[in-house]
């Protein structure tokens, strides 16, 4: 027999329907019932193997289900609210939001995100281990205290996104002090012409066609606004170019990774990005 006690009524009936409906299904010789408004027994009449590799499994993923869906949410934001109350209410915001999104199967970019299956997976064990070890189940207190793995991957997510989050803030203020100098510096050279398969190999010229080598590029570059960390000199893309401040910048790629992403946020209406077989030079 397993009894299991709930803080609230509204848990208990969804537990209860889903498992009368789903057990049903297994055509088990079981027997549901409400013993009182926050508590339900389960009376199982049928051999121990079907008990271990059948109905138990089925109620854990039930008690899985139910709570995830109703406390998941609300244990996200506590714990990022606790964790990062140094910062803004509005970055906390996001990064509830963020995390939401990801948990729901959005955002498969972000290296955590691969992962969402796990803490599923740890939440589900922890419940199942708890069914093996007791006849009782206490709803409220196996929240507060047996959730530990799954509590874990959850910090783990929100510090990524956390990160995530910093890096873009960090990189957004990047490209406004960039394009702020572009557009308010004096041009060095009216239109430069940046011929790019990749970041390993381009070439930069001026509207009369001399190309800029590593020396000249670097001899006009401003120190204040190189950021490129890690990055040679010589290998320096888009400092030099916002360097230079040219009214036009024509890209010649059929890319569209980092460095264009950020040429195209800081240049706006002064960038044309051109094919390959349009370069005269």
């Amino acid at each position: 027999m397993l009894t299991i006690e709930f803080t609230h009524s509204k848990d208990c009936n969804k537990v209860v329907d889903r498992m009368k409906n789903g057990l049903a299904h297994l055509y088990t010789p079981c027997t549901i019932s409400k013993t009182k408004e926050t508590e339900m027994r389960y009376e199982y009449q049928g051999d121990k193997n079907e008990w271990e590799q059948s109905v138990r499994p089925f109620i854990a993923a039930v008690i899985t289900d139910e709570m995830m869906a109703n406390y998941e949410t609300d244990w996200l934001a506590r714990r990022i609210n606790r964790r990062f109350n140094y910062c803004d209410p509005s970055v906390l915001e996001h990064v509830i939001e963020c995390t939401k999104a990801i948990l729901s199967g959005e955002h498969s970019d972000i290296p955590e995100a691969k992962k969402i299956t796990k803490r599923m997976d740890a939440f589900y064990e922890s419940v199942h281990q708890h069914l093996i070890d007791k006849d009782t189940f206490h709803w409220q207190p196996f929240m507060q205290f047996c959730i530990g793995k799954y509590i874990h991957y959850l910090d783990e997510l929100s510090d990524a996104i956390f990160e995530e989050y910093q890096m873009e803030q960090e990189y957004q203020t990047l490209v406004d002090t960039l394009r702020t100098y572009v557009h308010g510096a004096t041009p060095l050279s009216t239109e430069l012409h940046l011929w790019y398969p990749g970041r390993e190999r381009f070439k930069l010229c001026d509207g009369n066609g001399n190309e800029w080598n590593a020396i000249e590029r670097l001899r006009n570059t401003k120190s204040m606004l190189v950021f490129e960390e890690g990055v040679l000199p010589a290998e320096m893309i888009i400092s030099p170019i916002a360097s230079v401040a040219p009214k036009r910048l024509y890209v010649y790629t059929d890319c569209d990774d980092g460095v264009i992403q950020t040429l195209r946020n800081i240049f706006q209406e002064r960038i044309n990005l051109r094919s390959f077989t349009q370069w005269e030079f």
